[in-house]
Parts: C-alpha cells; sequence; structure tokens
C-alpha cells in the first residue's frame, strides 16, 4: 500500500489548510496522476486538482509539488519503492482550491 499525504484547502469553507492521508494498492508503475485519479474516482470525489486528456505534458497544468518538488503529475512516477507521497499546490500561484491554481495570478516574492 502507498500513503497519500494530500494538501486540501476550499477557501470559501475551510478556516485552515490541512492535510488527508489516504491509503491507495498498487498495481503496476503508477503515474502520480494515476493516483490522483483514482483518489478522485474510488475514495474522494472532493479533491480538485487539474486534469486534462493529453496526458503527456502538453497542457502542463497539471504541476503539483510532489515530495517538496514542481513536478508534472502526468510525467512523474511513482518510485516502486515509495512508501508515502506527500502532494501540494504549487508556490507562488494563487491557491483556487486543493490542488488547483491559478496560472494567470503568479503571487510576488514578498506575499
Amino acid at each position: 500500500m502507498l500513503k497519500v499525504r494530500i494538501f486540501r484547502f476550499d477557501p470559501t469553507k475551510d478556516e485552515k489548510p490541512r492535510f488527508d492521508v489516504y491509503e491507495v494498492e498498487r498495481e503496476g508503475k503508477l503515474r502520480v496522476l494515476d493516483v490522483l485519479e483514482y483518489i478522485c474516482t474510488f475514495v474522494d470525489p472532493s479533491l480538485d486538482f487539474r486534469r486534462y486528456l493529453c496526458r503527456d505534458t502538453m497542457c502542463n497544468t497539471c504541476f503539483a509539488k510532489i515530495n517538496g518538488r514542481s513536478r508534472l503529475t502526468c510525467l512523474e512516477k511513482v518510485p516502486e519503492d515509495a512508501e508515502e507521497l506527500v502532494i501540494e499546490p504549487v508556490e507562488n500561484f494563487e491557491l483556487i482550491r486543493d490542488l488547483m491554481v491559478n496560472y494567470s495570478a503568479r503571487k510576488s516574492k514578498g506575499a
């Protein structure tokens, strides 16, 4: 089993951000986007993240911080020996909700 800690925050409802923890069974080689889609489809449909049909770096909208590094979730493979993933929204952009950010509203360094 893979433990997945995901940043959750809805500014319209939540007072402060939190991390929700999910467990995902490993089946073959997974990408981080596969993990997020599994959680959203079968465990918690309230999870918000960007996903389009390209799944091949064409749209570049699925960026997230994965274990502290900004990566495209459609490309980032889950290491076979990983016991835990920590997934957060990318920094320096206005947070919309959960892992979704507004790419047209970049934050200033002082914010």
